[in-house]
């Protein structure tokens, strides 16, 4: 059985922070970016948004 395990994303003016993690066992790896993700009048630009977690997430889930 695989445990299930979890992303979590804050993305602000600051820039992207994200952590990934185990019920139970709290945060495994964190990452984060200076750099702010593009907004729009519509909201968050998601092509940006993935071009900077995809990597970041990869990375993490490594690490993890």
């Amino acid at each position: 059985m695989t445990a299930a395990g979890y992303l979590a994303v804050d993305s602000g003016g600051s820039g992207l922070r994200a952590v990934v993690g185990v019920p139970g066992r709290g945060p495994l790896a964190r990452a984060s970016s200076d750099v702010p993700v593009r907004t729009g009048e519509r909201g968050i630009d998601p092509g940006h948004f993935l071009e900077q977690l995809v990597p970041m997430a990869r990375a993490m889930c490594a690490e993890a």
